[in-house]
């Protein structure tokens, strides 16, 4: 059996395990918190932590050169497809 991805759904108040069987089968196991017991919430509880110390921290401000620097790629790809519509447009008026 094959673990493909775990779901937390806190607002539903359920996890997902999504699973591949060895024939290739797939399917979706709902685990609902409230039926696990202690050890076993202590285990879910001691994954997240993990998961949650692994994660690239999300900023609320990222700092204002990222942010300049992403401005200046996305002004960069627009003069590009701005180009690109307008060599179409010629093309297409030949």
């Amino acid at each position: 059996m094959k673990l493909e991805q775990i779901i937390l759904r806190p607002s539903a108040d359920v996890i997902l395990v999504q699973h591949t069987d060895s024939a290739g089968r797939s399917g979706v196991t709902a685990v609902p918190p409230v039926s696990m017991d202690v050890p076993q919430l202590a285990a879910l509880a001691t994954l997240l932590a993990l998961f949650r110390a692994r994660l690239p921290l999300e900023p609320d401000k990222p700092p204002r050169g990222e942010v300049e620097q992403e401005i200046e790629e996305l002004e960069y790809r627009l003069e590009h497809l701005r180009k690109s519509i307008g060599e179409d447009a010629r093309t297409q008026k030949i």
